[in-house]
């Protein structure tokens, strides 16, 4: 059977992007974020090649964290949103995961199994206006379980909503809320994530929890991960399945968007937005025979066109990079006005899984 595209990780790129991030962290903890599959990356395969690495895991469910305990991950796993019953609380306990509280309801459902749960974490609304105690709630919220725990088990966390905007003034204002209201709580504390890590170190505290930068991406604008010093874990190929010419004046794609403006050749790729390559990506580029070719007109739901005119030793099966060293996953976030975060997750499951030598 034909694969229509290949998706590849790197072990050691992974291990790479972790050692750099930890010379960026001043924390002497890194919570790897794993939620979302690994941004599609694959939650098992990444925890088991993070384990030796990591102190601490993040998911968003208690399913995905009974996922990695199933799979034989023993580091904490921190339960970031996803728990509203009492077969959660106790799903809880069974696989020693620890939540992320939020609201009065799961505060009422954990008080009676504090110190049955490895840690514990009350989260903050310092100006996300999604999830979250406001901080004039908190210290009550903390005095209740900290009298309940006897291990002394619960953390304080937050999270920036303008991290990845350098100009932006409320990332400090997010920060200085958070420290005003734990000031008195002597526990773990955490805000920082993957754009905070990068770029505003004095909030780095106690953890971080690095999450696309993991996977060697930048979540800062106008910023690629190597400049950073990130190697991307994924690549993502696919091949050449025909090769047509078209005279100059020819459209290309739905809409007719794109005409040739001479005589073309184009390369059609089987991959299109039913694989999750974003749509609508004009100026995005593939690599294919060691250069870069344009793709022209709009994206299919099975296939894309990119025009190869004059790139003579281009044959049918010739395999093409989508993304990889030479096409960074932030090129078509510029090109396509679509998030590294949805691109990721947002991969189709006709997409072929290879782990090479990699366990």
């Amino acid at each position: 059977m034909s694969v229509r595209v290949r998706l590849t990780l790197d072990r050691s790129a992974l291990l790479t992007n972790v050692r750099v991030l930890r010379q960026f962290s001043t924390a002497p903890v890194l919570r790897a974020v794993v939620k979302c599959d690994a941004y599609g990356h694959g939650a098992v395969t990444i925890a088991r090649w993070l384990e030796p690495d990591v102190e601490e895991f993040a998911v968003a469910s208690v399913d995905e964290g009974v996922e990695l305990r199933l799979a034989g991950i023993t580091r904490p796993v921190y339960i970031l949103s996803d728990f509203d019953s009492q077969l959660d609380v106790s799903e809880l306990v069974t696989h020693n995961l620890s939540p992320v509280i939020h609201s009065s309801k799961q505060l009422h459902l954990v008080k009676d199994v504090v110190n049955q749960l490895p840690s514990i974490v009350i989260k903050m609304d310092t100006g996300m206006g999604r999830l979250g105690f406001l901080p004039e709630e908190c210290g009550a919220v903390y005095e209740l379980l900290n009298r309940t725990s006897v291990l002394g088990n619960v953390q304080i966390m937050s999270h920036f909503s303008c991290a990845n905007d350098l100009e932006s003034c409320f990332t400090e204002k997010q920060y200085q809320k958070f420290l005003l209201a734990t000031d008195e709580h002597d526990c773990l504390k955490s805000i920082a994530n993957s754009a905070a890590l990068l770029a505003w170190p004095k909030t780095h505290l106690d953890c971080v929890r690095p999450g696309l930068s993991l996977y060697g991406i930048s979540p800062i604008p106008d910023k690629a991960g190597y400049e950073y010093g990130l190697q991307p874990v994924m690549g993502l190929t696919t091949r050449i399945l025909t090769l047509k010419n078209i005279p100059a004046g020819h459209t290309v794609g739905y809409g007719a968007g794109w005409v040739a403006s001479r005589d073309t050749t184009l390369a059609v790729l089987p991959c299109g937005y039913g694989d999750g390559y974003p749509r609508h990506a004009p100026g995005s580029n593939v690599f294919v025979n060691g250069e870069l070719v344009p793709v022209v007109g709009q994206i299919s739901m099975d296939s894309m066109t990119v025009d190869v005119t004059g790139k003579e030793f281009l044959r049918v099966d010739n395999e093409v990079e989508l993304v990889g060293p030479n096409v960074c996953i932030e090129s078509i976030e510029n090109a396509s006005g679509v998030s590294s975060y949805e691109i990721l997750c947002n991969l189709g499951k006709r997409i072929t899984r290879d782990v090479y030598g990699y366990t």
